[in-house]
């Protein structure tokens, strides 16, 4: 039995000698390759970061939208209760100016009408919708190109990541150089893309 673990230790200690020489024989990757690696980690990183803008300016555009064509819905109806008062003021003036028939009494001038305070007031707040609606829009429209911008970020970052991969795999420098030209595009458009969201916030 002693003579069975004697020859267990044996071999376990041959084959632990065998994988140290394995791991310090193996070469370290080059320069090149370390940063190949680094970069690839970065390119994911800022690929996140474009991503999350993206979803947070898709969001915001799809509320905006919302509260735009609530305002434009409130500016379409008190443009058309605006009509309907000048319409009904314009009737009774009329009304007023026919005088009396067959015994009806005189009019005299505290009964003619005069014009509607409500339409001044409907009149005031509907270009106020009207406003609200144009500050809308533009907001929209910097968050929607916040958004494009943003989803051509990702896709370079993408492509970065897989020209890192693939340089690595097939050892090829031009490869990286690519991947990193790639990289710094969708940096930029980044950049670019996280200050139209900021703009379209404000």
């Amino acid at each position: 039995m002693s003579d069975d673990l004697e020859e267990i230790s044996e071999q376990m200690a041959d084959i632990a000698a065998d994988l140290t020489a394995e791991d310090t024989g193996r070469r370290k990757p080059s320069g090149w390759a370390t940063r190949a690696l680094l970069t690839t980690s970065v390119w994911a990183v800022f690929c996140s970061v474009a991503a999350l803008t993206t979803a947070f300016a898709a969001d915001r555009e799809v509320d905006d939208r919302i509260q735009e064509l609530m305002a434009w819905d409130a500016a379409e109806a008190e443009a058309t209760q605006a009509v309907v008062v000048a319409a009904r003021d314009e009737i009774l003036s009329a009304l007023a100016a026919i005088g009396p028939r067959n015994g009806d009494a005189q009019p005299v001038a505290g009964n003619l009408p005069v014009p509607h305070p409500e339409l001044e007031m409907l009149v005031e707040q509907q270009e106020a919708d009207l406003a609200k609606v144009d500050a809308l829009q533009a907001e929209v429209d910097e968050l929607a190109q916040a958004h494009h911008v943003l989803a051509v970020a990702i896709t370079l970052f993408q492509l970065a990541i897989t020209l890192c991969a693939t340089s690595l795999v097939f050892r090829r420098r031009l490869v990286w150089y690519a991947s990193v030209a790639f990289g710094a595009l969708g940096t930029v458009l980044t950049g670019i893309g996280v200050v139209d969201f900021l703009r379209g916030l404000g």
